[in-house]
């Protein structure tokens, strides 16, 4: 309101001075903070510079460019009204590279200098191979930016949604043996996954930490299944494929998040519900609604993918860990019978079993028994290595587990018949049976190891991998094929 006894015009002129005035202090400001700034600014430039902007300098150096400041130091247009408004469209050059900026700018300028008119060609601000080393430091530095995310990656827990901890260590094992691969060359391209109208909200509503009563929980778990059984009855195999479903899952756990994990719930179900029927009764129980044997669920997953009718090239899965070998069957007599044979699979089917003498008789003469002699011809890319650890006490009329520690360490390779491996995941058993206890797997990744108890994961240190830690003892070990010795 204006004061009592003046005339408005005067407030007015007085209220104009007053606000000239704060302008003038508030552009002093900003020059000094502006100067501050920039200073401090250049220092954290000089300090920073790496190989990729040292080589960029030496590429304009070479084209004839000075080099200057960066783009955030230069002073603003003269031209610019200082109304703060952004500069007409095309005065900028949007999604450019900084080398190219540069060069851009170089072209203008020289262009105004010669007068060129816009159409017609000008001097050549830079020689060519200078332009492209200029551009391939960009490249350079965004590549190093991939690698240093990738150096970061933090693997994906997954939820449990009731005694499914062996079919998530198995998951997290199959995940780590293709962390670096194309999932589009193991399982071909993407396709549609049916998702049986369970959104992601509903899918954890069936988690452990549900808020469902037991009834409701009980009902939701039986609606799917009973929508995969439909499916899987009415010959619809595109919607209970193994291989599209664990295609999905492997790429979600792919996707770096400290936050969140995936959930596994619609492939488990599709893999004990979805099968064949001759089978069915023998994946039922692999559901994850009682505690089961880790290594047998690999081996049911793996013969899942083997059989799966749409998995076009899930035999490039299979391949990750199958084991080449030759059997030579010789007779212990002077007959001279020999027989050859090759053959491949899961190289954790090959057990202590195959011992050199066998109670067969020879096919030549048979009188005699054979000697039988087993050889690796083609040691598998990922090592899958089984502890048998369980023993029948014929006393107690039970299943008794062995907690003999395993002397096995992260940073030492094994060497197998020339071939150089390298642990990558170990899975612990912390129990007395494998129906009583709880799975938990250690995995490295980029030379970290972490600690995956479902959908928690915590970073441990590299002489934590042993046997007789808090994480129970080696039940299952991931070996990486390396450089042969």
């Amino acid at each position: 309101m204006p004061a009592v006894g003046k005339k408005p015009s005067k407030v007015l002129r007085k209220l104009k001075k007053e606000f000239e005035d704060s302008k003038r202090s508030l552009h002093r400001l900003r020059e000094k903070f502006a100067d501050g700034l920039s200073k401090g600014l250049e220092r954290k430039w000089v300090s920073r510079t790496n190989k990729a902007e040292a080589a960029l300098r030496e590429a304009r150096v070479a084209a004839g460019v000075e080099p200057g400041k960066p783009e955030f130091l230069k002073e603003p247009n003269s031209n610019t009204p200082a109304t703060g408004k952004p500069a007409p469209a095309g005065s900028q050059s949007h999604g450019k590279c900084k080398a190219d900026k540069d060069l851009d700018t170089e072209v203008k300028s020289k262009r105004l200098k010669s007068n060129a008119p816009a159409g017609e060609p000008c001097e050549p601000v830079a020689k060519p191979k200078a332009k492209r080393r200029a551009v391939d430091t960009c490249d350079g530095e965004m590549e190093a930016r991939k690698r240093a995310k990738h150096e970061f990656y933090q693997p994906m827990g997954l939820t449990n949604h009731k005694l499914a901890c062996f079919s998530n260590v198995v998951i997290q094992t199959i995940g780590a043996a293709t962390h670096d691969q194309n999932l589009d060359t193991l399982f071909g391209r993407p396709s549609i996954v049916e998702t049986f109208e369970m959104t992601t909200a509903s899918l954890r509503r069936c988690g452990k930490s549900s808020r469902l009563s037991t009834r409701q929980l009980k009902d939701e778990r039986e609606k799917l299944r009973t929508k995969v059984k439909s499916s899987a009855a009415a010959g619809e195999r595109s919607k209970v494929s193994v291989t599209k479903h664990l295609r999905l899952l492997l790429q979600d756990m792919k996707t770096a998040s400290k936050d969140a994990a995936a959930c596994p719930y619609l492939l488990q179900n599709v893999l004990a519900f979805g099968g064949p029927e001759q089978e069915r009764h023998l994946r039922e129980k692999m559901s994850g609604d009682s505690q089961e044997d880790c290594h047998e669920y690999f081996t049911t997953i793996m013969n899942a993918l083997q059989v799966d009718p749409l998995a076009h090239n899930a035999a490039g899965v299979n391949a990750l860990f199958e084991l080449e070998t030759e059997t030579r069957d010789i007779c212990q007599s002077d007959c001279g019978y020999k027989a050859d044979e090759e053959s491949s699979g899961l190289q954790t089917l090959i057990e202590t079993s195959l011992k050199s003498e066998s109670d067969r008789l020879c096919t030549g003469c048979k009188t005699s028994t054979i000697r039988r002699e087993t050889t690796a011809v083609r040691a598998p890319q990922e090592l899958v290595v089984k502890v048998d650890r369980l023993s029948f006490d014929q006393k107690r009329k039970r299943v008794l587990k062995s907690e003999a520690a395993i002397d096995f360490s992260p940073k030492d390779d094994l060497r197998v018949d020339g071939h150089r491996y390298r642990l990558d995941a170990v899975i612990m058993h912390d129990g007395t049976t494998p129906q009583r206890g709880h799975y938990t797997i250690l995995r490295r990744v980029n030379n970290t190891w972490w600690l995956l108890d479902d959908d928690e994961v915590i970073s441990v240190a590299q002489d934590q991998i042993k046997d007789g830690t808090n994480y129970g003892q080696s039940a299952m070990f991931l070996l990486k094929k390396g450089p042969d010795v």
